[in-house]
């Protein structure tokens, strides 16, 4: 989802780098999949909504209003002249809902991503080196060697059952 990367670009690093991010990633997604026709809206319309979201301080509420307004209105006014009004409708509440996400998925990996940088976490982090490789390397081992090589697993059959 375009719009949760946005808005943790814009929480973490600031308007500039956060219409960057928006423009581009949509216009790189819309070109790459099977929208080539929203590229360039899509770079205009999340740019512009990067670069609304990052502002800061007292302006962030308003600026989180205005971002949500230049994605949502940007696509609707833009489906009625490629699709009509009707479906320009259909797309106003799954636009706004997308966005309403964007924003709090963005925020929570924001929030996330600060405690991980933070000293404490690195210092209870360091406590804890044998414990914590010693789980990663079970993990690795549980969820990408396992299925391969055990016969009942579901994996197994789906996808590598034409190599045995």
């Amino acid at each position: 989802m375009v719009d949760a990367g946005i808005y943790f670009t814009v929480f973490y690093l600031g308007k500039k780098e956060g219409a960057i991010v928006g423009g581009l990633s949509a216009f790189l997604i819309d070109l790459l999949s099977s929208a080539p026709q929203w590229m360039f809206i899509s770079l205009f319309i999340h740019g512009a909504q990067g670069y609304f979201a990052g502002l800061k301080g007292g302006y962030r509420p308003l600026g989180l209003l205005l971002a949500t307004v230049v994605m949502v209105g940007g696509y609707a006014l833009s489906s009625v002249f490629m699709y009509g009004t009707g479906a320009s409708i259909a797309e106003l509440v799954p636009n706004f809902c997308q966005n309403g996400l964007g924003i709090v998925i963005g925020w929570l990996l924001y929030q996330a991503f600060k405690r991980v940088q933070s000293p404490n976490f690195k210092l209870k982090l360091a406590t804890h080196k044998k414990f914590t490789r010693r789980l990663v390397v079970q993990a690795f081992f549980r969820v990408i060697i396992n299925p391969i090589f055990d016969k009942s697993d579901f994996f197994q059959s789906r996808f590598l059952g034409s190599f045995w």
